[in-house]
């Protein structure tokens, strides 16, 4: 007999996710109670949605279904002053914003992050992707998260968005911390709370502060297209110019960066697939798509519902958190044909990885491109890497990811300018 209790007392427990057991509970809930009342250790109860269809009605309904809090589960229940949602950028952060704001803000994006203007990045990508394969091919060796996997999101994403390369590592530190706060090695004083609030203030701050200077003085980059943009016929408010620089960054570094370095891990416990794919690049775009799915970077998206509604015949009360269990909808075996087989050539493959709906992810094309080419790369190069010994995966209900994975491989030379 299932015990529920159990269940919530493991759902509401950071930790658990971080030994993979999570899988086996969602498939376990889609089956008996697949719109869950979750009662345990989070700040408050909530609805979880295991199956594919539920979640996305729910991300579909941005009227019903509210994005005022974020995205992501608050540590406390407590509801925000208005001082509070002014210094923690509600109203501004695209996740933390509903329509009709959120669409009339970001609507002047959408063209730069289209799927031909990233595609015209490709070059960028793939100089990125060989610079730093020739930076750790002779060592024989590295940490694939900290070495590889991170590089490439934060090179191209600082790039982009004009951050000195002086810089560079503590914006890193900056999104990991922030993201990883659950995690007791991000932590500051053990407080998860604090560590959330410092790090999104301080990379806030910098991010503001870079952006201002743009106002002033713009220059060929994100940063300068941010501050000086216009909605119907205005430049955008300092504050939201600020946090709109930060969700860039702070999206872009570590969802790619858990991607990548998830996705090789598996690709690493899976030498067929990894041939399959070796054998034919043709597959890489597939085989990113699956990656995202595996992986699911983004394990919840919270919503608050806006009104009294029905989810798979429960009675959803005005107020209630709905948490949309992506990570479970991505391995529902009534959308996806065997859903717990990792294949490189699914097709289709409609995860919900980078959301549905308004507040799918604006990234999305940029972060296929880098998967693509650095796996494909990799493999290509470096095809007898393995792993060297125990990896550790982050501690958090939401991030998907790994703080470390040591990779061995035969130690070579790799010249980028000769080879393009």
């Amino acid at each position: 007999m299932i015990d529920l209790v159990e269940i919530d007392h493991k759902l509401t427990t950071p930790a658990f996710f971080a030994t993979g057991g999570h899988h086996e509970l969602f498939r376990q809930l889609r089956t008996i109670d697949p719109v869950h009342w979750t009662v345990g250790h989070a700040a408050k109860p909530y609805w979880s949605l295991t199956r594919h269809a539920d979640c996305v009605r729910v991300l579909e309904d941005a009227e019903t279904f509210s994005s005022d809090l974020g995205g992501v589960m608050p540590s406390t229940a407590k509801e925000p002053t208005p001082e509070e949602r002014y210094r923690g950028g509600y109203g501004s952060i695209p996740t933390h914003t509903d329509p009709p704001r959120h669409l009339m803000i970001r609507r002047p994006f959408n063209k730069h992050f289209a799927a031909p203007v990233m595609a015209r990045m490709r070059q960028a990508i793939q100089n990125c992707v060989d610079s730093i394969i020739a930076e750790v091919l002779p060592r024989g060796e590295c940490d694939l998260v900290e070495d590889m996997a991170a590089q490439l999101p934060a090179r191209l994403v600082c790039e982009m968005m004009g951050v000195p390369e002086e810089d560079r590592s503590r914006i890193r530190h900056y999104c990991a911390a922030y993201m990883g706060a659950q995690d007791p090695h991000y932590q500051i004083d053990g407080d998860e709370e604090k560590t959330m609030r410092l790090m999104q203030k301080s990379l806030f701050d910098y991010m503001f502060k870079l952006a201002m200077e743009r106002r002033e003085d713009p220059a060929d980059d994100m940063t300068s297209l941010v501050g000086n943009i216009e909605v119907d016929g205005a430049k955008l408010s300092d504050r939201d110019v600020g946090w709109w620089c930060f969700s860039f960054v702070a999206a872009g570094l570590e969802t790619t960066r858990n991607a990548l370095s998830c996705g090789f891990l598996e690709l690493l416990r899976n030498p067929g697939q990894a041939e399959r794919l070796r054998a034919d690049v043709s597959l890489a775009p597939l085989a990113a798509e699956e990656i995202v799915r595996w992986v699911t970077p983004s394990k919840h998206k919270l919503r608050i519902a806006t009104r009294d509604c029905e989810l798979g015949g429960k009675p959803i009360r005005k107020g209630d958190w709905v948490v949309n269990w992506l990570v479970s909808a991505n391995r529902d075996d009534a959308m996806f044909e065997k859903a717990d087989i990792f294949d490189v050539g699914r097709n289709p493959n409609p995860h919900l990885s980078y959301s549905v709906g308004e507040h799918s992810c604006i990234g999305r094309h940029l972060a296929r491109l880098e998967i693509q080419l650095m796996v494909s790369t990799v493999l290509a190069r470096m095809p007898d890497m393995r792993i060297a010994g125990d990896y550790e995966w982050l501690v958090s209900n939401n991030s998907t990811g790994l703080k470390t994975l040591p990779v061995r491989y035969a130690p070579g030379s790799f010249d980028p300018a000769r080879s393009s």
